[in-house]
């Protein structure tokens, strides 16, 4: 653990470089979603704070998966569970990686729904998640990977998880 930790960070700092064009995103879209939708049918402030974060959120993962890859020659798809886990630290740090990252994902989407309607979250994760991997693959950006698929979706849970936790 103590040799994947510094491979972690290192990657959460890449992620940092998109943070403003996924925030001008986000507003953008929540922009033009505060035009579209009455006034009488918002929810709250609240509301639409998460409903910002959920979209910029979003995006940053967009940014992240799809244009922080060199293209490769010849893309890959990788149909085995436990993909990269054996592959040394760095392999680890990246199933470690794709966890974390979609927790945000499970949370932001749990926190707009009813516990009973929890399953729509996790359908969006898993929904989401191999839109990535197939764009990746089709653009050849990198790797399409099962595993990057399951531990997405276990993210994914595990933010629900948080979002029903909440009162």
């Amino acid at each position: 653990m103590n040799e994947m930790l510094p491979l972690i960070l290192k990657d959460i700092t890449r992620i940092q470089r998109y943070v403003p064009q996924a925030l001008v995103c986000g507003g953008t879209m929540l922009a033009a979603r505060l035009l579209v939708v009455q006034k009488s049918r918002r929810k709250g402030l609240l509301n639409e704070v998460l409903i910002f974060a959920f979209l910029s959120f979003l995006v940053l993962v967009l940014f992240y998966t799809l244009y922080n890859r060199k293209i490769m020659n010849d893309p890959v798809l990788d149909l085995k569970w436990y993909g990269t886990w054996l592959e040394g630290p760095q392999g680890r740090a990246y199933v470690i990686e794709n966890v974390l990252l979609f927790i945000p994902v499970g949370f932001l989407g749990g926190c707009f729904l009813h516990r009973k309607e929890q399953w729509r979250v996790l359908l969006f994760g898993f929904l989401f998640s191999l839109a990535i991997e197939v764009l990746q693959l089709r653009w050849r950006l990198r790797l399409a990977e099962l595993s990057d698929l399951i531990m997405n979706t276990v993210g994914t849970v595990i933010g629900c998880l948080f979002a029903c936790l909440l009162p």
